[in-house]
């Protein structure tokens, strides 16, 4: 499992450096930075991507 994790993330991290110029690492900024992806989607993407976005926790 945590390998599938790993693997998924770096495809993520390909995609972002190619498509939107980011270098994203496993650090605090580049969690920001993934939070704040995340909310800029759940305005402007379409009500299907809105779906398959990740929940909001309350803590």
């Amino acid at each position: 499992m945590e390998d599938k994790i790993r693997s998924n993330a770096e495809i993520f991290r390909q995609v972002i450096k190619e498509q939107v110029n980011i270098e994203l690492a496993y650090d605090l900024e580049s969690v920001r930075w993934l939070d704040g992806f995340i909310d800029r989607q759940r305005e402007t993407a379409s009500d299907d991507t809105k779906a398959k976005l990740p929940r909001q926790c309350s803590q």
